[in-house]
């Protein structure tokens, strides 16, 4: 027989916990496609040789860090979500398992 999952918070609060979770990562990850975009604007300015290098490197510099700093934080975000009811599922998990092989 299979074990089921119990978690220790009432499902109303896991879905909203996780709806707000996706829209802050959703949003962090718009940031990051910002960021991206900038990143692209500043190495076409500097192969095209069209702008001051100073411009393009500080789009290059400036872009690269917002998007891998928004990307890490859009992951971070989930993680994090993923993480919090799991805590409630392994403590019961665990209990099942100890309370059986007590048996």
């Amino acid at each position: 027989m299979e074990d089921q999952i119990a978690t220790t918070q009432p499902l109303p609060v896991l879905v909203r916990r996780n709806r707000l979770a996706l829209a802050k990562s959703g949003l962090w990850l718009a940031v990051g496609f910002i960021g991206a975009n900038g990143f692209v604007a500043g190495l076409i300015e500097l192969v095209s040789g069209g702008a001051k290098p100073l411009l393009a490197f500080g789009l290059l510099l400036g872009g690269g860090l917002l998007a891998a700093g928004a990307w890490w934080r859009a992951q971070a975000v989930i993680a994090v979500a993923d993480r919090t009811p799991a805590a409630g599922v392994g403590a019961s998990v665990h209990k099942r398992a100890g309370a059986a092989a007590r048996m």
